[in-house]
């Protein structure tokens, strides 16, 4: 860790800290909508945002957990033995942080 990061400057950690997991959170319900709808396009479509931005976001999201979410084809996407077991999980965390910041 550099030495500006351990000597007192918690403010600016905070905050990476806080971009990283609002990060998390909006690629976990990118990740929970394309699920639901089955599609990539239509949970941007309902996300307000691109096909390539959920397919970075679910990405990303697979790259920091180590698993594969989804199978991939060019119409559909269909949730992976690990993909099922997260959702569940990544479900319940959204609902908390609704029930959090309510």
């Amino acid at each position: 860790m550099p030495e500006s990061m351990r000597s007192g400057q918690n403010g600016s950690l905070s905050i990476l800290f806080l971009n990283i997991q609002m990060d998390t959170l909006r690629s976990m319900a990118a990740f929970v909508r394309s699920a639901e709808l089955g599609s990539l396009s239509s949970a941007a479509r309902a996300l307000g945002t691109t096909q390539p931005t959920v397919s970075k976001m679910v990405a990303g999201l697979e790259r920091s957990l180590g698993v594969r979410l989804f199978e991939r084809s060019t119409a559909r996407v269909l949730l992976t033995e690990e993909g099922k077991r997260f959702l569940g999980r990544a479900q319940h965390v959204l609902e908390a942080y609704a029930e959090a910041a309510e």
